[in-house]
């Protein structure tokens, strides 16, 4: 659970970070640790300091995990103020899972969460990499500090 809503997190605070929406292309979520694949063309990692700062000033922030249930021309709608969609999402889904982290980012999601971002306590930047020509892979962990 704490990965899972680390990885809704991280995934804005990166984009802030780097100053420009970036699509993630793959994801993996693990006990120990968890990992995003961002469509981008270099390294990250000189803004690896910069992300966990935004990332934990949301953590600290304490905000509240909510998660609600909408017809999915509302929630197309409602994701949108947080730069997502919902193209990935079977177009035979109607009803759609909202998990929003309060006024920071919303997407469509059945996972398990945290009930807020104090939760999570820090998030580490453990590593990064390229997986393939313009795709790089960061790994993090949330832990106890």
């Amino acid at each position: 659970m704490r990965n899972h809503t680390a990885s809704h997190l991280l995934a804005v605070a990166v984009r802030k970070a780097l100053g420009e929406s970036i699509e993630i292309v793959g994801s993996g979520l693990d006990v120990d640790k968890a990992r995003l694949d961002f469509a981008f063309g270099g390294s990250m990692r000189d803004y690896f300091p910069e992300v966990e700062r935004i990332a934990d000033t949301v953590i600290k922030e304490n905000r509240p995990i909510i998660v609600k249930t909408m017809p999915r021309d509302v929630a197309e709608k409602y994701v949108e103020k947080f730069g997502e969609n919902l193209k990935t999402l079977p177009s035979q889904v109607q009803q759609v899972r909202i998990v929003e982290i309060e006024n920071w980012h919303a997407c469509a999601c059945g996972g398990t969460h945290v009930k807020s971002t104090g939760e999570l306590e820090t998030i580490r930047l453990l590593s990064r990499g390229s997986n393939g020509k313009g795709v790089e892979r960061i790994e993090f962990v949330s832990q106890n500090p």
